[in-house]
């Protein structure tokens, strides 16, 4: 056996043996992720607030199922916005008659919707390779990140988007042939009117149908489906006097800064370390064969899923600018990991497949040795550490340990959303509050959105007049703050002149919290008491 031969078994050794060490890795991803599903799936019979704008979107979806607008004028009571299209609040209704609480039921969706997406990339990537662990690599990156972990218990409308998106790919992938782009384009619609920025994957298919040298196909695939989006928005906007423009376009608006892009790419930099510094070096290793490996003289056609996980991939990880928005968290990271999964899946795809014969010595050498270096990153991104870094950050128990949380919400958590309904209850007269779950368990009308309403108001879109007299008059009989007003510089819920007419014109008569779930009651202040 020549020396040639036995570099090629070597190889192939290593090769097979890193794929299931790969195996192994996406396995302990997912089972890492395990807890987080277990946690958001006790998470739906929780009765109170995991994250302050959950309430708001429960409260849409109770004014769908009375048949009420959810894109109010701003300029009187009520005052609030519908930052999203109406995908999710109809979902979440329909879902209400069975579960019997919005919230349960909007968390309901938001999980579902969540494996269906991790499901769906996992097929597309199993599509493209035929490699299951690359398949699992690909959902089980997304599943076990912090980003992922961090928004799974939460009945906000981000996963019901990316699961459209995902189905809208894997229905161009699988449907028949007269039938695919039909029916990806009507889910696409049903995304983008969940979220209206859910673009990456129309684009991508876009993209892939281009690169196939369907232009026609292209041109009537991206005219049919944004002529849908835009003749249904059409409707929406009549119906609703204009007001369903202002509230998604107008009001969405939001201050955009470079800084906070800073902010949240240092936080991927942080937790994401590893992965991307994997995947740097996969494409290294692609780059080397690529130069070294005689070119085929004639090509044979890539699978178009190939094509699409990697356009997708790319747009979602562009999708990653939008964190520069005002009020951005973690569900704007949410696309580009699922996009990172499928450039990981696929660069380790092209990095797997055997050397052509006479490539260099050193190139045999240097495959196997790229791929152990991955699987070395991704091993050491997964390990659990008590204190999170660049090559640790994905465990479980990081995540909730350090939130304080465990299998289950808190019963504390439960003791203290108990404790302010009661409050609410028991005031005689209006009641503020930035949590709006408190209300609707109350009975007590939802008409004002704290942090929203705020930031039109700090950026002149909205007049906060009205709404500051109202507090300046004690109008309220309570106001229920999630932060301490009286200490904290960086105001979430109110703003500067909203803080000030609280602290003069009421008095703190309760303060308790549970991990990072806090709740202030003021009541107005007697006559003649000096101010805070």
């Amino acid at each position: 056996m020549t020396g040639g031969e036995l570099d090629a078994r070597l190889e192939r050794r290593v090769t097979a043996l890193v794929r299931v060490l790969l195996l192994v890795l996406a396995l302990a991803h997912l089972w890492g992720a395990f807890p987080a599903f277990r946690y958001a799936a006790n998470a739906v019979a929780f009765p109170y607030s995991l994250d302050r704008e959950e309430g708001y979107l429960a409260a849409q979806a109770r004014a769908v199922g009375e048949g009420h607008t959810i894109y109010p004028p701003i300029a009187n009571r009520p005052w609030l916005v519908g930052n999203y299209p109406p995908t999710y609040p109809i979902g979440t209704a329909a879902l209400a008659s069975a579960t019997g609480s919005e919230l349960a039921a909007g968390r309901a969706l938001s999980l579902l919707s969540a494996l269906a997406a991790l499901s769906l990339l996992g097929a597309a990537v199993w599509r493209a390779t035929r490699q299951a662990e690359l398949a699992l690599l690909a959902a089980g990156h997304a599943a076990a990140s912090w980003d992922w972990m961090s928004w799974l218990p939460y009945a906000r409308v981000d996963f019901l988007a990316v699961g459209l998106a995902m189905g809208g790919l894997a229905a161009f992938l699988s449907a028949p042939a007269r039938t695919r782009a039909t029916l990806a384009g009507v889910l696409f619609c049903a995304a983008f009117f969940a979220k209206q920025t859910q673009l990456a994957a129309p684009a991508a298919v876009m993209v892939a149908m281009l690169a196939a040298g369907d232009r026609r196909g292209a041109f009537r695939f991206a005219a049919g489906t944004a002529g849908a989006a835009l003749a249904l928005l059409g409707v929406l906007v009549a119906i609703t006097g204009g007001e369903a423009w202002r509230h998604l376009v107008e009001y969405n608006r939001n201050e955009f800064t470079l800084a906070q892009v800073r902010v949240w790419l240092r936080h991927w930099l942080f937790f994401e370390g590893a992965a991307m510094a994997a995947l740097l070096v996969a494409m290294a290793g692609i780059a080397a064969r690529g130069r070294c490996e005689p070119s085929d003289p004639a090509p044979q056609p890539s699978d178009p899923a190939t094509t699409v996980l990697l356009a997708y991939g790319v747009l979602a990880a562009l999708t990653f600018a939008a964190a520069g928005k005002a009020g951005a968290a973690e569900n704007y990271l949410i696309e580009p990991q699922l996009g990172l999964g499928a450039l990981l899946a696929l660069a380790l795809h092209r990095l797997c497949l055997p050397l052509e014969p006479g490539s260099p010595r050193w190139l045999r050498a240097l495959n196997p040795a790229a791929l152990l270096l991955v699987f070395l990153l991704l091993l050491g991104k997964s390990i659990p550490s008590e204190r999170p870094g660049p090559l640790s950050p994905l465990s479980f128990s990081q995540r909730w340990a350090t939130l304080g949380r465990g299998a289950a919400p808190d019963p504390l958590l439960s003791e203290a959303g108990a404790r302010a309904e009661l409050a609410v209850r028991a005031a005689d007269g209006e009641v503020l509050s930035e949590d709006a779950v408190l209300l609707l368990r109350a009975g007590r009308p939802v008409f004002y959105q704290p942090f929203i309403m705020s930031q039109l108001a700090r950026e002149g879109v909205w007049d906060s007049s009205a709404f500051d007299g109202a507090l300046w008059e004690g109008r309220f009989a309570l106001v229920v703050a999630t932060q301490d007003l009286a200490t904290e510089e960086f105001l979430l819920g109110f703003t500067e002149m909203a803080r000030t007419a609280i602290l003069s014109r009421y008095r703190l008569v309760d303060a308790f919290a549970v991990g990072r779930t806090r709740y202030f009651l003021w009541e107005p202040r007697p006559e003649g008491e000096a101010p805070w």
